[in-house]
């Protein structure tokens, strides 16, 4: 049996397993990392000519070095010098020889790769190539302190000349100082068996086929992790008479301890929350287990007083020592606290916390501290199902916080808490199973055999495996391609083993770590560029294995339109709406208000509102009907896959309207049965919706105490058959019993049930609890999704304008329009001289757009409006270029008038908008003074520019639309040549070989997986929109009947193609206790695959009597911006009116790119413009800056584009 006597695994510890094939044995596997090694100074940029040529490069920008800790201090020291060389990144994070040095304490150093300090000083310089390894070998001696005992002269052998031509050298390097020489490998790979995994895997990270012969490859060989055995024969003799295979032993017995013992010591790591004086000493008065303890039953009590009166109810005082008891134990306090700390604070900011996510909302307490904003007790919420005595590890409270504050926490905590014990938690990225075959398949010549196997695997999925699995429902369709087609069983083969194989660092959607010590002395992390915050470069679970507690903040638009609606009615009629729960009235039979709200949901007419908006949401609650937040949960809860497969929503939906009897006679015909079931589900029309009602029917029918219960759900949801096995046995024999309350027995009261009943029930707990969701999570979003109704009951414009207002992206923005369009409520542009700076409710029928919502304005808005309610109303253009001013106080840069002249802001003048652009781009601030008022010419844009640059201003079209305005004209093109029918946007039904005309408001270009470019768009009537793709075949063949011209936003254009349903598939995943229910939310949406595409060619009939456009255009658009001393052109121009800022995302967004090209070349790009600047940026690097004006564009100064 070989054995490795030594395992250094750089990187990734956590997940290092060893395997037992009688190949691998390992006594030690070594904390260390290969660090980045900076060429000259860490804060310095600086290169070298590589004349090896190491990693394909001739630039050598860093060196490579191994590191690796020999105690506790060395530890500490790794994990210092890993983060700081993550503030000092250029390209990779590098330290230097000065931060070794002062961190070299318990380190170990090896001397490297080809790309190390010593072997590179050799390779490029071959005139005194031992001379420099000298000199570098003495610099990295100097470093742990001429121990020379830490430094180790590496040697490898892959089968590379250059490995092998300084082997002399290094040994000749090491008897000079005296020190060992060891025998490493360069693993990236486990097996031998992997290498062609490998290789594939590098092909598809540089985009090359894999046959091509000049792509990327590893040279030489030996690239897994090899044994001790296939060591020595790669060093079978001695070198320099050093057994360089057996030293590998020698760093190991230089260890002080086991890998864990130099890990954080696993513990809970919280922030202790600080406490009064005064507390303290009445915890210590009382014996209490903490101050924390003491702290929080006070805290608790005087929010249970605030809930329920001073008199608080027995039930929950009993609820809340029963809570308060468990936590204890557990030592949680100090987490309830630091979370009703931070409650506390979102209310200062005038906003409120989600009403409660996943299990929490069980929790009486979490209910007085106002973490969580449902009554547990009234709606049968269990605490244990949040919390029980037999758990192990933390309780996850996950918080929903507003989307305009979620940004604000992490910085919040760092104040609170100081800016070292607060980072984000760090994820990776991993290959997945749709990507993974059409990568395969492209690479490997077949694209269109990856395209039939991903449209094969679902889009939520378990791994290939899974699917392959011939008991796996969701699988079947990949299986019969694979057993049809032996190319696709050869991908699907070469996939598996490249599934999950981390592709890239970034960072958990809503994951925080929260710790009471510095976080950067004990893991390391690294520095996101965007926000400059620290990351954890470990993840979540790695990170609660040793005691970190994740906190989860998600974002909830819902949150910022309910907080938005409340200060605009507060605003407009004094009225203060608490939304709280307990405060917002629910009761249809005595107040008008909430009989508005269940009308309103009966009715359907839920667009707009929280979780029940979507089409096949608004039947369910359309025939539910509810009339109490029992039953808008129960709706939120049935509308899964699993209970509508199961036909529950339909049986509830019949049981509610009467067309079925809600009796309990399929489990039981004795009375006493049935109230004692009755008592749990009669507000569940008699059926089992909730995993609340399994645990609650456990207890009144066999007695189960909370630890029972919670078992019952977890071996019924995750189909433990040996737990659910002796589970029933407790159910069987503590039901055929009348029990009485045992809590050192996990019992409690109960009536004798028989044999019968017990059977059946157990039969429909082992049917239903496969897929009944978690009421804790379904209830309080019902309540949101009540407060939203309530709001748009009672005051549909200010909810139309809260929605709006906080709905920034232009493809969400379409949609809300047209919601609010068709409950009746008029929308208005945004209006310099009568308008706001947010958007608002004018009347109750009637909202406008606030002057911050427009591209090119925003942060300006509120000056302007200063001006005017200071000096009051403008009166002219000229008016406005003289006064107007910006946000630093300066004179109003003339781009930002022209954005309000494009939005439509500027129209209360009387003036046509290209009239004005024409004035202010011609004459600038000379366009007004004492003595000067520039007259504003009768011309105006084309309907179709004219709502084009409205739409790029606002994301959406106010005015007249392009179709009202060129209905005749568009009825009578008829681009297909045949009879077709034309369907309007919003009459769309599923069908093939559909033609539509409309407007386009997006249209994306990218490129296809399987080659060419594919078109996403979104295609919009006049009341009404579409999105959908095209894909490479026909988009080329229609691009290139139409002249080669590509549509773009503002273009008539007709559409031939399929309308199909798309069921948008999501997780909503409840992670407490670390499981995940596997539930899926599915959301079906209407979507069209464009075939061919016909654009319109007609004068647009509002311009007759106007010169033509393009005689127009090009004098009026590339006039120059003024240039004579003083005036706006000059004066007020700003660094951000020349600097075009562009990183991957915005090049990918036709929209995006179009949109700030225009904005600061400050006129109409073309297409060939926009792909100009495109190819500049991919030859760009991160940071350059070029000046187009010398690059042939037409602009009227300078306009810097930046790589970032």
């Amino acid at each position: 049996m070989a054995r490795v006597d030594e395992i250094r695994i750089e990187d990734d510890v956590f997940n290092f397993e060893v395997e037992e094939d009688n190949s691998y044995v390992s006594d030690f596997v070594l904390h260390n990392c290969e660090g980045y090694l900076a060429i000259g100074s860490r804060f310095e940029q600086n290169t070298a000519t590589s004349e090896s040529g190491f990693e394909g490069s001739k630039v050598r920008r860093y060196h490579h070095l191994t590191m690796l800790a020999a105690s506790r201090i060395g530890w500490t020291n790794l994990v210092s010098v890993s983060n700081e060389a993550a503030k000092t990144v250029w390209y990779q994070p590098r330290m230097d020889y000065d931060l070794l040095t002062e961190h070299g304490d318990g380190l170990i150093l090896g001397t490297g790769c080809l790309g190390g300090p010593v072997i590179a000083a050799m390779l490029d310089n071959p005139g005194d190539a031992l001379a420099r390894g000298v000199a570098e070998t003495e610099r990295l001696l100097a470093c742990v302190g001429g121990d020379k005992s830490r430094l180790f002269v590496e040697v490898m052998d892959h089968g590379i000349p250059a490995q092998r031509a300084v082997m002399d050298n290094l040994t000749a390097i090491a008897a000079h100082f005296g020190l060992r020489m060891v025998a490493t490998n360069d693993a990236h790979f486990t097996h031998e068996q992997q290498q062609g995994d490998h290789d594939r895997l590098l092909a598809i990270g540089v985009n090359k086929p894999f046959d091509d012969p000049d792509r990327f490859r590893f040279t030489g060989s030996g690239y897994w992790l090899r044994t001790g055995a296939q060591m020595r024969q790669v060093f079978p003799d001695r070198i320099g008479g050093q057994d360089v295979v057996a030293n590998s032993l020698a760093i190991a017995e230089q260890v002080e301890d086991t890998l864990s013992a130099f890990l954080p010591t696993n513990r809970m790591r919280l922030p202790k929350f600080p406490v009064p004086a005064k507390i303290q000493q009445t915890s210590e008065r009382r014996g209490d287990p903490s101050p924390q303890d003491t702290l929080l039953r006070l805290y608790v009590l005087d929010g249970a007083k605030q809930r329920f009166g001073k008199a608080i109810p027995s039930e929950v005082s009993e609820r809340l020592d029963f809570e308060l008891g468990v936590i204890s134990g557990f030592g949680f306090a100090d987490y309830f606290l630091i979370l009703a700390e931070l409650a506390h604070w979102v209310r200062s900011q005038g906003h409120n916390l989600g009403s409660g996510r996943g299990s929490a909302a069980g929790s009486m307490v979490a209910f007085c501290l106002t973490i969580t904003d449902v009554d547990p007790i009234e709606h049968g919420l269990l605490f244990e199902r949040f919390l029980d005595v037999t758990r192990k590890g933390m309780p996850d409270i996950d918080l929903d916080f507003p989307q305009g504050l979620v940004g604000d926490v992490v910085a919040h905590l760092q104040d609170v808490w100081g800016e070292r014990h607060v980072a984000q938690i760090g994820t990776y990225g991993t290959k997945k199973a749709k990507s993974l075959v059409r990568d395969m398949t492209r690479l490997g010549g077949d694209p269109s055999l990856g395209e039939r196997l991903s449209e094969a695997i679902p889009k939520i999925n378990k791994g290939l495996a899974v699917l392959m699995d011939p008991t796996h429902a969701d699988g079947a369709a990949l299986r019969d391609l694979v057993a049809a087609d032996a190319k696709a069983a050869a991908v699907i083969q070469q996939c598996l083993p490249l599934e999950g194989v981390k592709a890239s660092p970034g960072i958990h959607a809503c994951g925080i770590v929260l710790c009471d010590e510095p976080l950067d002395d004990l893991i390391p992390m690294r520095v996101d560029s965007k926000t400059g915050q620290w990351v954890t470069t470990w993840e979540a679970g790695e990170l609660e294995s040793v005691g970190f507690v994740k906190f989860d903040r998600l974002a909830l638009k819902n949150l910022d339109v309910i907080a938005g609606c409340t200060k605009m009615i507060q605003a407009a009629t004094g009225e203060v709406v608490d939304t709280r729960y307990g405060h917002l009235p629910m009761d249809a039979t005595s107040d008008p208000r909430a009989k508005a709200a269940w009308d309103l949901l009966a009715a359907g007419d839920t667009a707009g509102l929280f979780q029940v908006s979507s089409s096949g949401m608004t039947k369910l609650v359309k025939g539910i009907a509810p009339q109490s937040l029992s039953e808008l949960s129960d709706a939120v809860a049935l509308y899964r896959p699993g209970p509508m497969g199961a036909g529950m929503h339909e049986r509830y939906v019949a049981r509610k309207r009467g067309d079925e009897p809600a009796t309990y006679d399929y489990l039981t015909s004795d009375p006493a049965e049935q109230a004692a079931l009755a008592s749990v589900l009669d507000g569940s029309m008699g059926l089992i919706v909730v995993q609340e009602h399994l645990m609650s029917l456990s207890r009144v029918v066999a007695g189960f105490g909370p630890g029972r219960r919670n078992r019952l759900r977890k071996a019924f949801s995750k189909k433990v058959e040996a737990e659910m096995r002796a589970l029933r046995e407790d159910f069987l024999s503590g039901g055929l019993v009348a029990t009485v309350d045992d809590p050192d027995n996990d019992t409690e009261a109960s009536i004798p049930f028989s044999r019968n009943t017990l059977d059946a029930l157990w039969t429909t707990f082992a049917a239903s609890a496969s897929y009944i969701f978690n009421a804790s999570h379904s209830t309080p979003y019902a309540y949101i999704a009540y407060q939203t109704a309530f709001l748009k009951a009672n005051w549909p414009a200010h909810y139309a304008a809260a929605q709006l207002a906080v709905t920034e992206k232009d493809s969400d923005r379409l949609p809300v329009l047209h919601s609010i369009r068709h409950s009746g409520i008029s929308v208005l542009g945004p209006d310099l001289l009568n308008g706001g700076l947010d958007t608002a409710a004018i009347d109750e029928r009637t909202i406008r757009i606030g002057l911050s919502e427009i591209v090119g304005v925003k942060d300006n808005a509120a000056a302007l409006l200063a001006a005017r309610d200071s000096d009051g109303p403008f009166t002219s253009l000229a008016d406005v270029v003289a006064r107007a001013k910006a946000a630093d106080g300066r004179k109003l840069p003339i781009n930002v008038i022209e954005a309000l002249i494009d939005a439509g802001a500027l129209d209360g003048l009387g003036h046509p908008r290209m009239g004005m652009l024409a004035v202010v781009r011609a004459f600038g601030a000379d366009a007004a003074g004492e003595d000067v008022d520039v007259p504003v010419p009768d011309i105006e844009f084309s309907t179709t520019e004219r709502a084009e640059r409205e739409r790029a201003r606002l994301g959406v079209v106010i005015g007249t639309h392009p179709l009202t305005v060129m209905q005749t004209h568009v009825r009578e093109w008829n681009p297909t040549g045949d009879q077709s029918p034309c369907v309007p946007v919003q009459g769309l039904r599923p069908a093939a070989n559909v033609v539509t005309k409309a407007v386009v408001s997006e249209w994306v270009e990218r490129p296809a997986r399987n080659g060419g470019m594919r078109a996403n768009f979104t295609l919009e009537g006049s009341t009404g929109a579409i999105t959908g793709v095209i894909w490479p075949n026909r988009l080329a063949v229609a691009t290139a009947a139409s002249g080669g011209r590509h549509p773009v936003p503002g273009d008539i254009i007709a559409m031939r193609g399929r309308v199909k349903v798309v069921t948008m598939r999501k997780d909503d995943n409840d992670e407490v206790d670390g499981e995940a229910d596997d539930e899926i939310i599915e959301d079906p949406q209407v979507e069209m695959v464009g075939a061919n595409f016909w654009l319109a060619d007609f004068d647009d009939p509002a311009r007759d009597q106007l010169p033509p456009w393009q005689s127009l255009r090009r004098p009026i658009e590339l006039a120059p911006r003024p240039t004579i001393a003083g005036n706006a052109g000059t004066a007020t121009m700003t660094a951000a009116d020349t600097v075009l800022e562009l990183d991957a995302e915005m090049v990918d967004s036709t929209v995006t790119l179009r949109r700030r090209m225009r904005l600061r070349f400050g006129r109409v790009v073309t297409r060939d413009e926009m792909t100009r600047v495109s190819r500049l940026w991919t030859d760009m690097e991160p940071g350059e800056a070029i000046d187009l004006s010398t690059k042939g564009f037409e602009v009227a100064h300078e306009v810097r584009l930046i790589r970032v």
